[in-house]
């Protein structure tokens, strides 16, 4: 249940019973003036305990195209082909023990994956 218009959720469960838990947080049009929040993200109690990793893409994560931007590139080197293609290989934000929830800070036009195992 959220009561945020530009939060999206896509729970997911696997045959194991591993979850997965994909969030969409922006505006309408991707505005870049929507707030940042923090939201409560709650789990069942049988998963207490287990390992939950977070993967994040915003404007400062997981994002090649913003580094292309902030470092002005215009001719591309091979050295810079590489550094932006390991910019955009998701890697995990947060990895840790599941206590029952998580308090996830959103950033304008972001999507989380959560990964419960």
């Amino acid at each position: 249940e959220c009561e945020n218009d530009n939060l999206h959720v896509i729970p997911t469960k696997d045959e194991n019973g591993n979850y997965a838990v994909l969030l969409s947080y922006s505006g309408e049009f991707f505005e870049e003036d929507i707030p940042t929040v923090t939201e409560k993200l709650s789990f069942e109690e049988e998963l207490v305990g287990k390992t939950v990793t977070v993967y994040r893409i915003d404007k400062e994560t997981t994002n090649p195209y913003r580094v292309y931007q902030r470092l002005g590139l215009d001719d591309l080197s091979a050295e810079d082909i590489a550094m932006l293609r390991r910019e955009g290989e998701l890697k995990p934000v947060y990895t840790g023990t599941l206590s029952g929830a998580l308090d996830m800070t959103l950033t304008p036009n972001s999507t989380y994956l959560v990964s419960v195992c």
